[in-house]
């Protein structure tokens, strides 16, 4: 189910290949691969993470979660050693926090804001 009835494909010219020797075992680096690769397939981390990986909303996705979420992005690189270097600690679970800590902030901030405001759904939409 698409949530966003605008989503496109990464940019022409974007690459989706990706090699362990971009980013190693490093993290970072990893991170910001996958940041990059989000924000060039679909304009932003939290939306990429909302609509194509956290699609059941617990806040956590598995390898399988990830794996098919990158795979509808068109991701053509190692979903699993780009999983483990970023699994660091060794959950066989990612949260936003593990990919972006900022977009992470936001996402929970405004969850906290929602839920402290309004009392319903139906008063969230009034």
């Amino acid at each position: 189910m698409r949530r966003f009835s605008n989503w496109r494909p990464a940019h022409p010219g974007t690459s989706t290949r990706a090699s362990r020797n971009e980013y190693g075992n490093d993290p970072a680096k990893a991170m910001e691969h996958l940041r990059h690769f989000m924000i060039s397939s679909t304009g932003s981390v939290l939306r990429a993470w909302i609509e194509f990986f956290d699609q059941d909303m617990d806040h956590r996705i598995s390898k399988a979660e990830f794996s098919k979420g990158l795979r509808e992005l068109g991701y053509k690189g190692d979903v699993f050693s780009l999983f483990s270097v970023l699994d660091d600690d060794d959950s066989n679970e990612l949260t936003l926090d593990e990919v972006d800590v900022k977009q992470a902030t936001i996402w929970r901030n405004f969850r906290l804001f929602v839920g402290s405001r309004f009392r319903s759904e139906e008063e969230l939409f009034m």
